[in-house]
């Protein structure tokens, strides 16, 4: 809710100071896109594992995506060719503010639509904790050497198919499940212990799934040191065996995900002046 009041305070305050004879030429339409699966793009494919990064900056967005924001903002004022155009970015919610003509929003609704189709939607990563002494059992059954090989090369893929994904929760119930609820373009801390990893995740239209990025952080000192991450591709029923490293020892996850539309998916928040 604040963000949001923030987000109004800031187009508001935009507004005030772009077009100042707008009314001696032509009506003009305040509006907010949020861009974040589309700039989310660039950070998926960051690698900044072993950098030293501090606790708050792991925790917030990747710098990859800012920059990616800051051409998207460019890019939109080069190419519209209903001039002038404003545009600022407000980078709390990954969206460009845009104060233009009908015609104008006519042309930029369809590049960003060329660009991406994503959606304004939340993404659920279900983390499923998995007991990692059922695992060893599965993988040492003493069923035959045909099962014994089938769960242990089951167990070492790092995607796994719907059905597999049902298998594995049904012979090896989870004792513990965390909704990690992810932003586009943000690092959310998640992890058992507490705080040991950091996730990301996009919409990927183009494939029709949702992209999982994953880091684990060394835990020896105050400021998180990023040692690996992972990245995944799931569609719906899809899931990802991820193994968290860290310096007092070794966590197993089921990684599923679920794309939640949001209740007020608009492509945009718009105001007449």
């Amino acid at each position: 809710m604040v963000r949001l009041t923030l987000l109004f305070a800031v187009a508001i305050a935009f507004s005030a100071n772009c077009f100042a004879e707008d009314s001696l030429v032509e009506k003009t339409i305040l509006k907010v896109y949020p861009v974040g699966d589309l700039v989310s793009a660039a950070a998926m494919k960051s690698n900044i594992a072993g950098s030293k990064i501090s606790s708050e900056e792991w925790t917030s967005e990747y710098p990859e995506t800012l920059q990616a924001l800051e051409e998207l903002r460019s890019l939109v004022e080069t190419m519209c060719t209903h001039k002038p155009v404003a545009v600022k970015t407000y980078t709390p919610s990954l969206s460009l503010i845009v104060r233009h003509s009908q015609d104008g929003h006519d042309e930029i609704d369809q590049l960003l639509r060329t660009l991406s189709k994503g959606d304004n939607v939340t993404i659920h990563m279900e983390c499923h904790f998995l007991n990692g002494k059922q695992i060893d059992e599965l993988m040492n059954s003493k069923g035959t050497e045909a099962e014994k090989t089938e769960w242990q090369l089951l167990l070492i893929k790092p995607e796994l198919s719907k059905g597999e994904t049902a298998k594995v929760l049904t012979n090896c119930p989870p004792v513990l499940n965390q909704t990690v609820k992810l932003k586009s373009g943000h690092r959310t801390t998640w992890g058992f212990p507490v705080g040991t990893c950091t996730a990301m995740g996009r919409v990927n239209r183009l494939k029709n799934s949702v992209d999982i990025r994953i880091d684990y952080i060394a835990d020896n000192d105050s400021e998180g040191i990023p040692i690996g991450s992972q990245t995944y591709s799931l569609t719906e029923g899809e899931s990802a065996l991820f193994r968290n490293y860290f310096d007092s020892g070794t966590t197993v996850w089921l990684i599923t995900t679920r794309i939640i539309p949001q209740e007020n998916p608009a492509s945009l928040v718009s105001q007449k002046y």
